[in-house]
């Protein structure tokens, strides 16, 4: 009874307990309290280093796809590229031309190895260039989200005014936009020429940037105010596919799953590109960038090649239960399993020179 109400004391007291009684018992509780919170900090770390990695992937894949361009020059310029493979896919039309491969269901998947050497032209170049340097990333063709999207455009150098010494004045061709007078670099064409820009965003046409409905001192392509492309059926040089028939696709599209997002996060109908044309323009003339007009004046005209990549990123641990869609606040974030968000989409994109697009307008023909 002594020795018990002597422990007594001494448990009140906050005395150690005895190792050889209870220092097992402790460590049990203490690590069966720690090793869940321990498991999701090293989950949780694993699991941003793997959103890291895909982003570099991704970012380091765009680069080498658009690093192709420079060198693509005559029958693999942007401007030969077969008009026909250029309409957006549709997933109830198989795939019948070897050099459009799109989904046509789940048994016929886009792959680089079913393209004839023949076959290779500008977009479909830099589309396998992107897709090899993804590895071991790859694209899926069923998820409504992923998608790689290629275009081109020619940035000509313009000067614009009222005096005699500007290249042209658009307000004396009726032209809609109203331009800051002076030097500027603006979107005088965007390839694939079949893919117009989308109707839902009131935009120009990029051959008619002078907003006028015409195809203005059209004589050849190289010699004009706008840049024009060759009508079969025509048998004429026109400035923009007929209107009638305009698509809601910009750029070349791999799978064909990625529509624009708005300001608001909303996916909208339009198919293909996430870059509008007052995008490049915006980005071609940076605000205090060469500022003088002496010195903007020498601004070259360019070409140039955007690649996109969307990729929905997937978690390692999603089927984990305290990492699942119903437990996570990460995967709630990023988008869950819902196919119309796009906080899950990884988007990568590079801009690039490209010297097959380049124009050459002449403005005093």
């Amino acid at each position: 009874m002594r020795m018990f109400l002597k422990r007594v004391v001494e448990v009140l007291d906050g005395a150690p307990p005895k190792p050889e009684q209870n220092a097992r018992g402790q460590s049990l509780v203490e690590m069966t309290l720690i090793l869940p919170i321990l498991l999701i900090i090293i989950m949780g770390v694993v699991e941003v280093g793997w959103y890291a990695q895909n982003i570099l992937t991704l970012t380091e894949a765009v680069r080498v796809g658009a690093r192709r361009a420079p060198f693509l020059n005559g029958d693999f310029s942007p401007l030969s590229w077969d008009e026909a493979a250029t309409y957006p896919p549709a997933a109830t039309t198989p795939n019948t031309d070897p050099r459009v491969l799109v989904r046509g269901g789940p048994e016929e998947l886009a792959d680089c190895r079913q393209i004839r050497d023949t076959d290779f032209g500008f977009f479909n170049t830099i589309a396998c260039a992107t897709l090899d340097a993804m590895e071991p990333l790859t694209l899926d063709q069923e998820n409504n989200k992923d998608d790689l999207v290629i275009s081109a455009f020619s940035l000509q150098r313009v000067r614009i005014g009222g005096n005699s010494n500007d290249d042209i004045n658009p307000a004396d061709f009726g032209s809609s936009t109203t331009y800051t007078n002076g030097s500027q670099l603006i979107v005088v064409a965007r390839y694939p020429h079949s893919a117009n820009e989308c109707s839902g965003w009131n935009e120009r046409d990029p051959f008619d940037w002078l907003t006028n409905g015409s195809v203005d001192y059209t004589t050849t392509p190289r010699n004009s105010y706008e840049v024009a492309v060759w009508d079969e059926a025509l048998g004429r040089y026109v400035g923009f596919a007929d209107a009638n028939t305009a698509e809601e696709h910009v750029g070349f599209s791999w799978t064909g799953q990625w529509n624009y997002v708005d300001a608001s996060g909303t996916r909208t109908s339009c198919f293909g590109s996430q870059w509008k044309i007052e995008d490049i323009e915006e980005r071609a003339n940076l605000p205090g960038f060469l500022g003088s007009e002496d010195e903007r004046q020498y601004l070259p005209s360019v070409g140039l090649v955007l690649v996109e990549i969307f990729f929905e990123h997937r978690l390692l641990f999603e089927n984990f239960p305290a990492m699942s869609a119903q437990w996570s606040p990460l995967y709630q974030m990023m988008g869950g399993d819902d196919p119309m968000t796009v906080a899950d989409v990884i988007r990568a994109w590079a801009l690039f020179p490209a010297p097959a697009a380049e124009p050459r307008l002449v403005f005093r023909p």
